[in-house]
């Protein structure tokens, strides 16, 4: 879904929802994650509908904890 808002205001509603932040502009729903892939030194999430999420580092270590292979 597409919701016009702050960033941070839509995170603030996503509090209670199983998901994550991956990069400053993305959240990713846990269940919508189908796998990582690596670009070089990129690594993305494979989401259910075909889009790939960036990771940044900053986030990194969130993405590493949920043992995705």
């Amino acid at each position: 879904h597409m919701a016009l808002m702050r960033f941070k205001d839509a995170l603030a509603l996503l509090e209670r929802c199983d998901g994550l932040q991956t990069h400053r502009s993305w959240w990713v729903a846990k269940n919508a994650i189908v796998g990582i892939e690596k670009e070089g030194r990129k690594t993305l999430l494979r989401l259910s509908n075909d889009v790939l999420a960036p990771v940044s580092r900053t986030y990194q270590p969130q993405v590493n904890q949920l043992k995705l292979s």
